[in-house]
């Protein structure tokens, strides 16, 4: 008798564990799933980037209040000497393509509420690049 529950105690135990690493497993391959669209959502955002445009956008809004947020993310983007990685490049220039886009979540022709989807993202950027925009304030005044 003591055998037998011995060997249903290591079933289950080889079971779980096999059903542990099943999961890890699927959840591993879910998670580089959603970092693939992730990365393809991103990477298409920052080819929509266009410094020309963004310019003229900019000279449209300049009595905006989220404007000079704005301009300090372009500034960031165009400043060749300033060092910044990669990823803090493609977040400045997905924000600014989103935002220079006419398509977006919310409609930019909708009054009032057509330009929250952008503020959002402008504020969610400057939260994200926090550091970096210390950073370059500081490389501003040298």
């Amino acid at each position: 008798m003591r055998d037998k529950s011995k060997t249903n105690l290591w079933f289950v135990y080889i079971r779980y564990n096999d059903l542990s690493y099943n999961m890890a497993e699927k959840m591993s391959e879910l998670n580089k799933t959603q970092q693939a669209k992730s990365e393809a959502l991103r990477d298409a955002m920052a080819d929509k980037f266009d410094e020309n445009e963004t310019r003229e956008f900019a000279s449209k809004h300049q009595n905006k209040h989220w404007y000079s947020d704005f301009i300090l993310l372009y500034r960031m983007i165009t400043d060749d000497n300033f060092k910044m990685s990669n990823k803090s490049r493609l977040i400045i220039a997905g924000t600014l393509a989103y935002v220079v886009m006419p398509v977006d979540v919310i409609p930019d022709f909708i009054p009032v509420v057509g330009w929250l989807d952008d503020i959002f993202i402008i504020g969610l950027a400057i939260k994200t690049l926090s550091n970096e925009i210390e950073a370059f304030k500081q490389y501003g005044t040298r």
